[in-house]
This record gives C-alpha cells, sequence and structure tokens, in this order.
C-alpha cells in the first residue's frame, strides 16, 4: 500500500506542473505530437482535465493515507476510486488505440500511475482492475468508431465561411490548412471563376481569410473538421466532401479538386460529364491513399500559405 501511495503522490506532482505548463505556455509535458492530436479530439479544455487530475491523486493520497492509519472505510473508497480512475483510462487509451490511432504519452504515463497504484492496493484490487480494464477495451472494440456521422449539422458548426451560389442544389465542404500550399492555390481556382455553394472548413484556427461573396461565420469550431476528417480514415488536406443524391462522396488533393471545379463548378463553360478522378464514396469506401499533392494533418507543408486579398 506504500507503493501505491507513493504514485499517487507523484500524481499529483505530474497533474500540479501539467496545470502550471498549460496555464503558461499553453502545452504541457509531451514527448511527441500524439498528445496535441488526442487533444483537437476532446470538446473540455486540457487544463480542466488536468485540475480533474490532480484532485483525483489527492484524494488517492489521502485516502491511503488514512487508510494505513486503520481507518478501514478509507481504503473501500479509495479502492473504488481507483477502479474509477482505471476505467476512465481504459476509454481514452481505447479511443487512442482504435480512432486516433496516435498515443499521448502523458495520457500513458497517467494511466500507469493509476494502474500500478491498483496494483499495490492487493491482489484482489490488482485483479479486479485488470477485468475493468480489460472489459472497456473490448467493449470499445467492438465499436463501429469508422461509421460515417451525421455530417449535416456537424459540419455546420467547423464551417468558417460560407460562399453561397444562387441556383447550386449541391453542398460542398472544402477542408483546408492555413500553412498548405496546396489548399491556398484550390482557393484560388475558387476565387479566380466558380459557381458552386462551398464550405469552408478549416482545421486549425485561421486568424484572416477573406474570400469574394463568402460570408464568414459568427464562430466555427476547427476540431470538429479534424476529428471528422479523422474518422474517415483522412490524412491530409485539401479536402472537397460534397453531396450526392445516394450520399456523400470525396475528393482530396490538389489536382483532383481542381479537375472537379473545372468540370463543374465553371461560370464561363458548359458543364462537362463529371467522370470520376479520383472520387470515394463514403458509404463505399473509408479507406483513402493519401495525396501526393496534399498536406498532413499533423504537419504543414514546407511552403507557408499567404491568404490573399481581394
Amino acid at each position: 500500500m506504500y507503493l501505491s501511495y507513493l504514485f499517487a503522490i507523484i500524481g499529483c506532482v505530474l497533474t500540479a506542473v501539467q496545470i502550471v505548463l498549460v496555464k503558461l505556455k499553453g502545452a504541457g509535458i509531451c514527448l511527441y505530437d500524439g498528445c496535441e492530436i488526442v487533444d483537437q479530439f476532446t470538446t473540455v479544455d486540457p487544463l480542466y482535465y488536468n485540475i480533474a487530475g490532480f484532485f483525483f491523486f489527492l484524494i488517492i493520497s489521502i485516502g491511503i493515507a488514512q487508510a494505513r492509519k486503520g481507518v478501514t472505510v478509507w481504503r473501500s473508497i479509495t479502492g473504488l476510486l481507483l477502479l474509477c480512475g482505471l476505467a476512465a483510462e481504459g476509454v481514452l487509451f481505447s479511443f487512442q488505440l482504435f480512432v486516433t490511432q496516435t498515443f499521448c504519452s502523458y495520457c500513458l504515463l497517467v494511466l500507469a500511475l493509476i494502474a500500478l497504484a491498483n496494483c499495490f492496493m492487493g491482489i484482489s484490487q490488482m485483479i479486479k482492475g485488470i477485468f475493468i480494464f480489460t472489459a472497456v477495451v473490448l467493449a470499445s472494440y467492438a465499436l463501429d468508431y469508422q461509421a460515417p456521422a451525421n455530417t449535416g449539422d456537424s459540419l455546420a458548426e467547423g464551417t468558417l465561411a460560407r460562399l453561397e451560389q444562387d441556383g447550386s442544389r449541391q453542398a460542398h465542404y472544402f477542408f483546408f490548412s492555413a500553412d498548405c500550399p496546396h489548399c491556398e492555390a484550390v482557393i484560388e481556382e475558387i476565387r479566380r471563376d466558380n459557381r458552386c455553394a462551398i464550405n469552408f472548413n478549416p482545421i486549425e484556427e485561421i486568424e484572416n481569410f477573406s474570400l469574394p461573396r463568402a460570408t464568414t461565420t459568427a464562430s466555427y469550431n476547427p476540431r470538429i473538421n479534424v476529428r471528422f476528417l479523422t474518422m474517415l480514415g483522412i490524412e491530409t488536406v485539401p479536402v472537397l466532401l460534397l453531396a450526392e443524391p445516394d450520399g456523400w462522396s470525396i475528393r482530396s488533393g490538389e489536382q483532383d479538386i481542381t479537375a472537379y471545379l473545372e468540370r463543374s463548378c465553371r461560370k464561363a463553360r458548359p458543364q462537362l460529364p463529371d467522370t470520376p478522378i479520383g472520387e470515394t464514396s463514403v458509404l463505399d469506401s473509408l479507406s483513402l491513399q493519401d495525396s501526393e499533392d496534399g498536406c498532413t494533418i499533423e504537419q504543414d507543408c514546407e511552403e507557408p500559405y499567404q491568404q490573399s486579398v481581394p
């Protein structure tokens, strides 16, 4: 039990340091980019997660200290809290394993501290913890995380600006990054000549965005866009998502999107037959190949994005 107390104290110190770093620098301890990617999927600010973690470890350490003095009720409460913490970490671990497919090193460290604290509370506590953690992971494995989401309402919350055109019946969603030259090339094509209605959904905060006839929204959440692309297995931008009569289809990469715009969204030319070039239906397949003329979601392209002003 003494080792469980020691791990709880380490957890208090670790989360306290993380709180200070997140508050002062905007980012905490992390060995690689996995933490930033996982944070994109949370609806709660990481600062509050760490505050909750700090009080969790603090209560655990107090409970173990009282249990070591012979207060049996504290041993029961502490054991229950540790199992709850392990179950919660099982959910987070499963999400990283099956959805983001990348791991947050800080999250794994917290998981290790909670798991070790459970193990050194006794053999009965360790067995309960193993069963609970395994059950959570198996239940998560049985879920279909790759099923298409109800994109209409959710993507609207991630829309930065809308370019509406009279007579356009198809809904287009353009996913882009601020530092992707391929995305800028597509935006320039849209700026030059376009008759399609397009929603602009960035994967990060955009400070300055200007496009003729485009209306910016009052607020938007880029995390929704990152989450949606990740759920579809898409790792690069630019991406153009459009509504078809039988569902949604995706065009990815600068060449594929500009080819579609040339065929379907030009004002000066009659619309040519829309032969599919790299088109993928969300209903048919969610496994897309990375585009050679795109930028990965996690990393920016070398050439900086220059937002042009009309």
